[in-house]
């Protein structure tokens, strides 16, 4: 009787089970074929790793311009040091290397500043008269001419990655370069552009957005490798880039998204960009022109279709910066974050400290509140729930806010703010330009 009965139990559940079984493997098959449709369209997604926010001057308490970034991949190298000032004889050229975000070597070997000479690209461009003093860590962040730089990671549609070494360019060989030669954000702008399409950007890197900024303006820079097969040789550009500036009384953040919508190539006050930033969308299926559609950036290079509340908090920075700094336009976390606003005016103007307060924000109090009910653990530990990404972040190497003054002298009005380890538990020291 016994054994007829556990017979009748699992006759009644193998049917359903096995049928529930076959749904699944039919939704894993089918989703996997659908993706891989046309894998080159696929984005190469950051894995959340910076945040940078943006301060116009009349956005700011004091009118300094303001820029963050925050070095928190988990591993990499937390060397600072100061470049001084040079001169150059006509004919001395510069050379440039191939350096990774991410590698690090034993102490025992040496520092990585001095380590990274070893994978000279090959490139040596002319060099300048005279290159300025100036900050850096991962990247350049600002130099004697208070032109000041934050960085953020935005990835790009997969085709147009470049993991080849033949561009001699990644993004923090770009810094180091604008560091030397720009006395403001529109020439760093400029010459960061330019090289890359002359020399081509990518290898370590694909799509990267900088906040540039120098005392009188805050720009958003983002550029993005052109694929695989593009030589020096091919006669085209070797990177696609674009920047848009921040109205002076406005604010913006860059969390690990592309930001720039819709240009405006007339308004140079505004806007610029590298000579193929449309067509180089057109001519790999990113953009087409007949559709009668405006071209957007960063829909046609690196979309991204989620909201703060479709993507349960991973994706919820930008909203939840624009509603720190701007409460009163109400923003819904279920706003696409492809449609928030490119920047905004805050309701009130904002300082330094309480910038350094948005870099220690953990969305307290918010539907995305890392200790909410059983998120942060026995303890309500910030740390322990990983799958809501804040502002603040417990895998920070260090963290920067840069001020620019322009009623200062440069050699003090340029400081760099630095903080070491996640932004909540540490303080930020000044450290003038």
């Amino acid at each position: 009787m016994l054994k007829k009965l556990k017979k009748n139990r699992l006759g009644r559940w193998f049917l359903p089970a096995l049928t529930l079984m076959l749904v699944v493997l039919a939704v894993f098959y089918f989703t996997g074929r659908a993706e891989k449709v046309d894998p080159g369209l696929e984005v190469s997604r950051p894995a959340d790793n910076c945040t940078s926010i943006l301060v116009g001057r009349l956005a700011s308490v004091d009118g300094s311009t303001m820029t963050t970034h925050t070095c928190d991949c988990g591993l990499c190298d937390w060397t600072w040091r100061h470049v001084p000032a040079a001169r150059h004889k006509p004919g001395e050229t510069r050379k440039i290397y191939h350096i990774s975000q991410f590698k690090t070597w034993p102490p025992t070997e040496g520092l990585k500043w001095d380590l990274v000479k070893k994978d000279f690209t090959g490139l040596e461009i002319p060099e300048v008269p005279y290159t300025y003093a100036y900050h850096h860590g991962m990247f350049g962040y600002i130099n004697e001419k208070q032109v000041a730089i934050g960085e953020s990671t935005i990835g790009n549609v997969r085709k147009l990655d470049n993991p080849t070494p033949t561009p001699a360019f990644d993004i923090t060989m770009l810094t180091i370069i604008a560091m030397e030669r720009a006395s403001t954000a529109r020439e760093a702008i400029k010459i960061m552009g330019e090289l890359a399409e002359k020399y081509g950007y990518g290898f370590h890197d694909n799509g990267e957005m900088l906040a540039v900024a120098d005392p009188k303006e805050v720009w958003i820079f983002e550029i993005i490798p052109v694929g695989p097969l593009w030589t020096p040789q091919s006669g085209k550009p070797g990177a696609v880039w674009c920047a848009q500036r921040v109205p002076d009384d406005h604010v913006s953040v860059c969390p690990n998204e592309s930001r720039i919508g819709e240009i405006d190539l007339n308004k140079p006050d505004f806007f610029m960009a590298s000579s193929n930033v449309i067509s180089c969308a057109v001519e790999n299926g990113l953009y087409d022109p007949a559709s009668g559609k405006p071209f957007n950036w960063k829909k046609a290079y690196s979309p991204l279709n989620e909201s703060a509340t479709s993507s349960s908090g991973r994706y919820q920075r930008p909203w939840r910066f624009f509603d720190l700094v701007a409460p009163s336009l109400k923003l819904s976390p279920s706003t696409p974050n492809m449609d928030l606003p490119f920047s905004v005016k805050p309701d009130r103007k904002i300082s330094v400290a309480d910038v350094i307060n948005m870099t220690r924000d953990r969305s307290y109090g918010t539907p995305f509140d890392p200790v909410k009910g059983i998120r942060g653990g026995p303890f309500k530990n910030p740390n322990y729930y990983r799958q809501t990404r804040t502002i603040c972040d417990s895998r920070a190497e260090y963290s920067t806010v840069t001020q620019c003054r322009d009623w200062l002298p440069d050699p003090i009005g340029g400081i760099v703010w630095i903080s070491f380890g996640s932004q909540d538990t540490a303080c930020y020291m000044p450290f003038y330009a």
